[in-house]
């Protein structure tokens, strides 16, 4: 665009190259430090102008001139703001006078900074004080001016309604007439001074009084001389006041974080490390925002109503809902440029056209936290066996971008591993502990994903599904938190597992969102010993406005497991309480033997409650599996059975409350059928649902299930129907005959009553090729009861 008329320009040039003349890509802003007014050309300049490297590493700007005339301010400086890819930013200032013309950067010394000067204007004349060796005349001065006649040492004013009143006078010379009868130059000594009687007089006056008042001193400071008794010895007073290191003086934060353990922990000893201490330095500044928007094929990310990002924020992790590729739906990589507040460059481009999106962009501070845990852990096996990482509420959340670690000596496949620790020593105690309750619940109206409090987002995503099934098989679950798994050799049979209780507390972990389920896990901690889990929420970073949840079917097309617990064989400690997934996995919770649930909650996944026969050549089940209230929500299936338990019984679950809404309540296995026939135990459904749509998939299931609706399972029947899991007690008004078909016998756990109520026959059917006493079929006279049990596959009256 043209610069206005009337404004003095200089054209400024640069290039930059690296040591071996290869150019540098990024751009250089040039900013006033206000708005510049130039009245002579009727125009207000301010504001910055960036410039983009061109190929060579150059650039060409037309900047107005620092020192135009009429400028307010004038002879200001530019601030440039260096941001090129692969070194530090520069700040510094120049001047462009316009005399200069043309002139590249690199010629230019830096300036001190400068905001300009205002040029003074001539006002009207205000009071001032005149002289001369005589009286001043009518003509001399302005009203409120004062005049001094040198010759006398007169002085006269102030000068009001043109006219000057009376003079006063100054004294011979300006100078004080006489000091006790003397004039002139006056030397006082003590006999100068009326009613001294002497210099000895004085002095002994002086002294007299600095007497008292250093007894007073003495009598009303000195009584707490115990403690500082030794000033002149600074070690020893220090020692006397508690103070320490002796060398406290010259201490350094470095040797301040030495002397004081506590200044790296939160507020108890060496066994607490902060992550965001000095030491590890985690930073916690993750944003959100909701007005992302990006074009398929660009790099380019623009959030241009929230404008929020500066320069500080190239080389942070970023995610950007809805730009990957189909299925794996967040985009993920890094900000490589920096624009303007409202634009930045991504190390990725997109694969979809997005408008409106969620972005999520930190500081990685996967190296922090893990530097943390290992640091833990060192300590508990060398002090007292148990040792927290703290991780605090902060400006944002932390952001979790490192490659997952695979194999090795931590035998897994995690962004943040915890470390092997031998079976034949004690067992290590650690806990990874945020500062509230991490279990807030995401509201159905929330724009933004969950992330109060000490929330780690993770920042990985499998690149397809192939991709998924590789890692899983080479690793096994690629998760953000995470022991050794079973490809590493832990958590399968004979049940070998890393001696450690770890405990997750007050934390949340989000993962980036994937429509087919690709996302990674918050936690597994299948090849660990025991596992405490408590006040956490974890769960792929969707929100429900934007109808990430509506298709949960789709998140089975991969095999996203939300989080593991201790494989069976475990070492018997598995506790879980006030959980929350918050949704987005195909699984939401593998649960194991020993495991006690205890009021949490599932959401939005394709299988809610998963519970494990067997998984991943583990031990197959032999305990069971309690839980006192979990609700599970908008899940394609509210109980899922992994494999069958050991010798072809169980898995073992108990549920006092299995709390749903839903209209098709569906309890379903991963092995045909096997699963549910030989899981056991009492599953009791309360909420809003419908019994009549409860569903098992037609497989028979040794769990009983409760209509939490009819506890009593009292049923009353008109025609021919297919009898419910959930019935107990069946009233057969037979006005007329008709048929009730029974449930599969095979390892079910019904026993069901029915009484014919009516006239005429009620008939009996078994399923199948299945019998009840021997025959297909078993009739009920009018007025007559039958009790059915199951065995052997097939029913028999008792």
């Amino acid at each position: 665009m043209t610069m206005p008329a009337g404004i003095a320009t200089v054209t400024l040039t640069g290039r930059y190259v690296h040591p071996d003349g290869t150019p540098f890509a990024g751009n250089v802003s040039f900013t006033t430090p206000d708005y510049v007014r130039i009245p002579g050309a009727d125009t207000t300049a301010g504001g910055s102008v960036t410039v983009t490297l061109d190929v060579d590493g150059s650039f060409s700007v037309i900047l107005i001139a620092t020192d135009n005339d009429d400028a307010r301010p004038t002879n200001f400086t530019y601030t440039v703001v260096e941001t090129l890819t692969g070194v530090a930013s520069r700040t510094y200032h120049i001047a462009l006078p316009q005399a200069t013309g043309t002139i590249n950067l690199a010629d230019i010394a830096p300036a001190a900074q400068s905001d300009g000067e205002f040029l003074l204007v001539a006002g009207p004349a205000g009071r001032t004080i005149l002289n001369g060796t005589g009286a001043p005349t009518s003509g001399d001065g302005t009203n409120g001016d004062f005049w001094i006649n040198t010759a006398t040492w007169t002085i006269y004013g102030p000068k009001a309604s043109g006219t000057w009143p009376a003079g006063h006078s100054l004294g011979s010379g300006g100078a004080v007439s006489s000091v006790n009868g003397q004039t002139g130059v006056v030397v006082l000594a003590v006999a100068d001074i009326s009613g001294a009687a002497s210099t000895s007089s004085v002095t002994s006056a002086v002294s007299a009084a600095t007497s008292t008042e250093i007894s007073r001193a003495d009598g009303k400071y000195l009584a707490k001389e115990g403690n500082l008794a030794d000033l002149t010895d600074p070690a020893t007073a220090r020692t006397n006041l508690g103070v320490t290191p002796a060398a406290i003086g010259a201490l350094t934060p470095a040797a301040a974080d030495a002397a004081y353990a506590p200044l790296s922990k939160v507020d108890t000893g060496a066994w607490v490390f902060n992550v965001k201490a000095a030491a590890y330095g985690a930073a916690g500044d993750g944003k959100v925002r909701t007005d992302g928007a990006m074009t398929s094929g660009s790099a380019v990310l623009t959030c241009a109503t929230s404008t929020p990002f500066t320069s500080a924020d190239v080389g942070k992790k970023v995610m950007v809902k809805g730009a990957g590729a189909t299925g794996v739906t967040t985009l993920t990589g890094t900000i490589s440029t920096f624009t303007d507040s409202g634009h930045v460059t991504l190390s990725v481009n997109a694969s979809t056209t997005v408008t409106n999106a969620v972005v999520m962009w930190a500081t990685d501070d996967t190296t922090p936290i893990q530097n943390a845990i290992n640091d833990a852990v060192t300590w508990a096996q060398a002090n007292g066996g148990a040792a927290r990482v703290f991780i605090p509420v902060s400006t944002g959340f932390y952001g979790i971008g490192g490659a997952l670690v695979t194999g090795g000596t931590t035998k897994g496949n995690a962004q943040l591993t915890l470390p092997v620790i031998a079976s034949t020593g004690r067992k290590v105690v650690l806990t990874i502990e945020g500062a509230t309750n991490g279990a807030a619940l995401q509201h159905w109206e929330q724009t933004v994903p969950q992330t109060a409090g000490s929330t780690l987002v993770s920042f990985g995503v499998h690149a397809s599904v192939s991709a998924q099934n590789t890692s899983i098989s080479a690793n096994g679950n690629g998760c953000v938190i995470g022991g050794p798994a079973q490809p590493g050799g832990y958590g399968v049979a004979p049940g070998v597992f890393s001696n450690m209780l770890i405990t997750l507390k007050g934390i949340n972990i989000l993962t980036a969102y994937s429509l087919y389920g690709l996302t990674y896990t918050a936690f597994d901690f299948s090849g660990v010993a025991n596992a405490h889990v408590e006040d956490v929420a974890y769960g792929a970073a969707g929100v429900v406005p934007a109808n990430d949840f509506a298709s949960v079917n789709q998140f089975a097309n991969g095999l996203s497991i939300g989080a593991l617990l201790p494989a069976n064989g475990n070492n018997d400690y598995i506790v879980v309480r006030n959980v929350t997934c918050h949704g987005g996995y195909t699984y939401a919770l593998y649960a194991t033997e020993h495991a006690t649930v205890v009021d949490s909650r599932i959401l939005y996944s394709w299988a809610g409650l998963c519970v494990v026969g067997l998984y991943f050549g583990s031990v197959g089940a032999t305990h069971a599996i309690k839980a006192s209230q979990i609700s599970v929500e908008a899940c394609t299936h509210n109980v899922m059975i992994v494999g069958v338990g050991s010798g072809g019984v169980g898995p073992f679950l108990d549920i006092d409350q299995l709390d749903t809404e839903t209209s098709t309540p569906s309890f379903t296995d991963t092995t045909s059928g096997t699963g549910l026939a030989a899981a056991l135990g009492t599953v009791k459904l309360t909420g809003l649902y419908t019994v009549a749509n409860l569903t098992t998939g037609g497989k028979p299931t040794g769990l009983n299930i409760v209509d939490g609706q009819n506890p009593l399972g009292v049923r009353a029947l008109t025609g021919a129907t297919t009898v419910r899991l959930t019935d107990r007690y069946l009233l057969c008004a037979t006005s007329s005959a008709f048929t009730a078909t029974l449930q599969s016998a095979g390892n079910t756990s019904l026993k069901q009553v029915f009484r014919n109520t009516g006239a005429n026959t009620l008939t009996l059917a078994a399923a199948g090729s299945e019998t009840i006493d021997g025959s297909a079929t078993k009739t009920v006279a009018a007025g007559a009861s039958v009790t059915i049990v199951p065995s052997g596959g097939n029913w028999v009256t008792v």
